[in-house]
Order: C-alpha cells, then structure tokens, then sequence
C-alpha cells in the first residue's frame, strides 16, 4: 500500500495539472464538482470493496453460530467453496451491520488516519490516491480470496502520499510506530489468547 500510493502519485502529479487539486481543503469551502465527484467515486470504491472482503468474515462467523445452535437446519452438505448455502438474509443482516458500525464509530478512525499519520493535513489529491489505492488493494486481495485490513492498507496509502509530498519528515513517528506495533503484534497475541481461552472451555466442558 505505501509502494503503491507513491506511485499512483507520482502519475497523478505527471498528468493533472490542476493546482488546486494538490491543495488542503479549505474549512466551510466546498471543493469543485469534479473534484466531489472524483472522491465520491474513490472513496465509493473502497467503501464496496470493503464491505465486500470485509463482510466475508461476518458471514463466516455467523453462519458458524447458526451450524452451531441449528445444525440440521444449516449444516448442509458442500458450503465450503460456495455461498447457494449461505441465506441471503444473513448477508444483509451483515451489511447492515458493517453500516451501523462505520456510521457509529468513524470519527476515531478517520482523524487517526487524515490526521495523525502525516504532519499536514491531506490534500484532495492524497486522498482521492489513498482511497484508489486502498480500492484497488482490497479488490485485488478478495479475487484472491484473501483476508485484508482496510485500516491497514488505508493507513499505508496515506503513509505512502505523505512520504511522496514531504519525503519521512513528513510522517509522524509517534503514531506509525504505534500502527506497526499492531501489525506485529495482532497476529501473535491473538493466537496465545485463542489458545488459553480454548485450553480454559476445554478443562470446563470436556
């Protein structure tokens, strides 16, 4: 994501000319139309996208609990390697959910990463290349069948601009050593807590 953003802007900066697409917004002034319009589709874009890797994940642990607590109702034979077994209306119950939830909790996540990862705030022009990006990463990962975060990959893409505009100065050390220690750390520490907890249920239940 960061290799990528830096090279996506440098195309950007060889063919459009706009200066004003390489500006920070300025408070309670809109932007020209089709510079709205060019982040609508871009942030559109990651917005699918997202839910469509990320909803994945939601289904899958849904439809776990539903086999769990009614399996001769959903235990059905061939539903790995296809979805004809996965009722549409837990698809939506996801979706839904994956809305609620960006809508609720979006403020802490948006500041972090138009905020806090670079020393000035993002242009039109960083924004509308970490949102393509960020849109064309999670497309490519769920072809593949693979599980990505998109903070994560948003965060790189920012990181990526910032790097491209103002070189490492222009990055706030503080928050990406605190992005890269999640990374690290997210992987193992969630298996040693999935171990205990299972070895804890194990010795009650078993």
């Amino acid at each position: 994501g960061f290799a990528a953003a830096i090279v996506i802007m440098f195309i950007f900066k060889r063919f459009v000319k706009n200066d004003l697409f390489y500006k920070e917004p300025i408070p309670g002034k809109k932007p020209p139309i089709a510079i709205r319009m060019l982040l609508w589709a871009t942030c559109g874009m990651v917005s699918f996208f997202h839910g469509q890797n990320d909803g994945q994940k939601g289904v899958g642990l849904a439809m776990l609990i539903l086999i769990a607590f009614f399996p001769a109702t959903f235990d059905i034979p061939g539903i790995i390697g296809g979805t004809e077994a996965i009722p549409y209306w837990v698809i939506i119950m996801i979706s839904i959910s994956l809305g609620l939830g960006t809508m609720v909790g979006w403020k802490r996540i948006v500041i972090t990463i138009g905020e806090k990862i670079g020393k000035d705030k993002l242009t039109y022009a960083q924004a509308t290349v970490a949102s393509l990006m960020t849109a064309i990463t999670i497309q490519s990962a769920s072809h593949l069948h693979l599980p990505v975060s998109t903070t994560h990959i948003m965060s790189s893409g920012v990181a990526g601009t910032m790097a491209h505009e103002h070189g490492k100065n222009g990055l706030q050390g503080g928050t990406i050593k605190a992005i890269l220690m999640a990374w690290v750390l997210t992987l193992p520490v969630s298996t040693v807590l999935a171990g205990v907890i299972f070895l804890i249920l194990k010795g009650f239940f078993i």
